[in-house]
């Protein structure tokens, strides 16, 4: 778990996971997410005026490990998310560990993420 709560905090990663409890009205089985843990990339001016970021004042109520869960911030949400560690993937990953790589995402969100539609990002989350 320790590995994976890294590979988070150093990553904004693509995941797809199994909805715990899907809402009848939803077709897709799976949920995708763009998310990080990346501390210096959320609390950064671009971070808390792009995704809305505000530190947790205090931790969840529960332990999310004790569910086989992790919890992650989901970029499209803007809030905190958890993932089911029992079935999901990891589709891709691009590194946030120093500057140069946060400046890097920062042109992709530039680029390409500040450009989708509400309909576009609802559209990839449920596929």
């Amino acid at each position: 778990m320790d590995a994976l709560s890294n590979f988070f905090a150093q990553n904004v990663v693509e995941v797809v996971a199994k909805r715990r409890n899907r809402p009848p009205s939803f077709m897709a089985k799976t949920r995708r997410f763009l998310c990080t843990n990346s501390y210096p990339l959320l609390n950064s001016i671009i971070g808390k005026t792009a995704f809305h970021f505000q530190a947790p004042t205090h931790p969840p109520p529960y332990k999310a490990s004790a569910y086989n869960l992790i919890t992650v911030f989901d970029l499209f949400r803007q809030e905190y998310r958890n993932i089911n560690l029992d079935d999901y993937d990891i589709l891709g990953a691009m590194p946030v560990k120093n500057e140069q790589e946060i400046n890097e995402f920062w042109q992709y969100f530039t680029d390409v993420l500040l450009k989708l539609s509400a309909k576009d990002k609802i559209k990839f989350m449920n596929t």
